[in-house]
């Protein structure tokens, strides 16, 4: 993906000694963005099936439906890093050589050191109407986010549920949950 994390992404990839940014891949032309790297002449904008076959890291900066797409490659010998870890929830990766980065959780080598010894988790995440808008879950509730004016929590439920109802929004909640190897729950709050 090359939005505004991929272009991020892009850039530090760009600037770094350890690693080369040679192809990117999105559902959008993507010439405007090969224009404004850095160095555009190194970098190629390739097929999906060409990105995986061709790169030895690959960098998910798109969305649950591009994991779930690349998971079912043949990604033997390649290393993933997988920022919509909702795309991760139950589908067997083990076998895999995924990275999945902390992201928003500063603590998340201190859950995973205490994992065992955690018997529930609930996670009380708060966002703002304007980033809600078109999740699955506002949609098929019929809510009215204009209409929020203060804190109201508009949904409670398990890591499952809530990254069916809010693909884009909730990733911290499955990379918690994956960390510990537990359910999470869940309230969003707008």
């Amino acid at each position: 993906g090359c939005g505004n994390i991929g272009k991020e992404i892009a850039l530090f990839l760009q600037h770094s000694s350890f690693f080369h940014l040679k192809y990117v891949h999105d559902l959008v032309p993507l010439d405007g963005f090969i224009k404004w790297l850095w160095l555009p002449g190194n970098v190629q904008a390739v097929s999906f099936a060409d990105l995986v076959e061709k790169s030895e890291l690959i960098i998910e900066a798109a969305s649950k439906e591009a994991v779930e797409k690349l998971l079912q490659q043949n990604l033997k010998n390649k290393k993933v890093l997988i920022l919509s870890t909702g795309g991760l929830l139950g589908k067997k990766h083990d076998h895999l050589d995924i990275i999945i980065p902390s992201g928003a959780v500063a603590g998340i080598d201190a859950l995973k050191a205490v994992a065992g010894q955690i018997d529930t988790i609930r996670l009380i995440t708060t966002k703002s109407p304007q980033s809600l808008q078109g999740a699955p879950y506002i949609i098929n509730q019929g809510i009215d986010l204009r209409g929020i004016k203060e804190k109201k929590t508009i949904f409670s439920g398990s890591v499952q549920d809530v990254i069916r109802g809010f693909p884009s929004n909730v990733n911290v909640a499955v990379t918690i949950s994956l960390a510990v190897k537990k359910d999470v729950t869940v309230e969003v709050v707008v």
